[in-house]
């Protein structure tokens, strides 16, 4: 299941989000698209086209942690209007806002660790809203977490990043970033959700 959605927040509160994410006044963290030493886990898989990658990141929000980040209330908001858009009655259980930028190894057909976000409830979603435009699709996969660990992917659907834009796909589905190539950076917010999809309000 992938839901994709053009315009899914007001204008003004997508452009709100997107000059506060860009502006040189909001803190950024360096990471990686998956750590090294995690490459290995099972709900990670590598093949000849993985390309590892440093990011940026903020963390805003995490069930077990709590509130992490100053702008939580206005992430949440966007949140809850997406879903309410999309008649959806799930708890958010993550947010997290990752940042990308060129990357020369970035070629055709290839992208981020593919992994997936929750390998063992099927009540879990993930959310990406894309906060500017860019090229740098979201690659989603048939493959799913099973027991038996596969290196063999085959794509589902990509998704190039638009402004406003908002996807929702099983969390149990592998899926990868992908580095830019003719734009600067690409701006995401990942969101964890928790629910039943099929209990639309």
């Amino acid at each position: 299941m992938v839901e994709v959605y053009d315009n899914a927040l007001p204008t003004p509160l997508a452009d709100k989000l997107e000059n506060i994410f860009s502006s040189n006044n909001f803190g950024w963290f360096l990471s990686r698209d998956i750590y090294k030493n995690n490459l290995s886990e099972d709900n990670v898989i590598v093949d000849k086209n993985t390309v590892n990658t440093i990011q940026l990141n903020h963390q805003v929000y995490d069930i077990n942690g709590g509130v992490t980040s100053h702008i939580f209330d206005l992430c949440e908001l966007a949140i809850n209007i997406i879903c309410q858009n999309l008649k959806l009655n799930m708890v958010i259980t993550k947010i997290r806002l990752n940042m990308l930028f060129n990357h020369k190894d970035i070629l055709k057909n290839k992208y981020n660790t593919p992994h997936i976000d929750n390998k063992l409830n099927k009540d879990n979603y993930s959310l990406i809203y894309y906060i500017n435009d860019s090229d740098g699709d979201t690659v989603i996969f048939n493959e799913h977490y099973s027991e038996v660990k596969t290196n063999k992917l085959s794509i589902y659907k990509k998704i190039t990043p638009k402004k406003n834009k908002a996807v929702i796909f099983d969390g149990s589905y592998f899926h990868a970033s992908t580095n830019p190539i003719n734009f600067e950076n690409r701006i995401i917010m990942n969101v964890h959700l928790k629910g039943d999809i099929n209990e639309r309000k």
